[in-house]
């Protein structure tokens, strides 16, 4: 599972941005995530997070900045439809 990172400037804890990580962290990252992925969909992906998509650094460092932050979104989504729920429940077993 992939999750947000901090860092702490000047005695103030921070999310970690696109400027603070390098190619090679972001690329690690998603290695780790896939790699406890069994499979997608039924099939392979198209392109693995090992291999560069474009020549150009900063295009290729924005391409997995796009896939990191797609992987957290996702998560937020579904962490944030299940407190819904959760309350929901809550509101109801307690009207009852």
């Amino acid at each position: 599972m992939v999750e947000r990172e901090y860092i702490i400037k000047n005695g103030v804890k921070k999310l970690r941005r696109f400027k603070d990580y390098t190619i090679d962290e972001l690329r690690q990252r998603l290695l780790d995530h896939f790699a406890t992925l069994d499979r997608q969909h039924g099939r392979k992906p198209r392109v693995l997070a090992s291999e560069a998509v474009y020549q150009d650094e900063a295009k290729e460092k924005r391409r997995l900045w796009n896939n990191y932050r797609s992987i957290i979104s996702r998560q937020d989504r579904k962490d944030t439809l299940k407190w819904q729920d959760e309350m929901r429940n809550k509101t109801l077993n307690n009207m009852i």
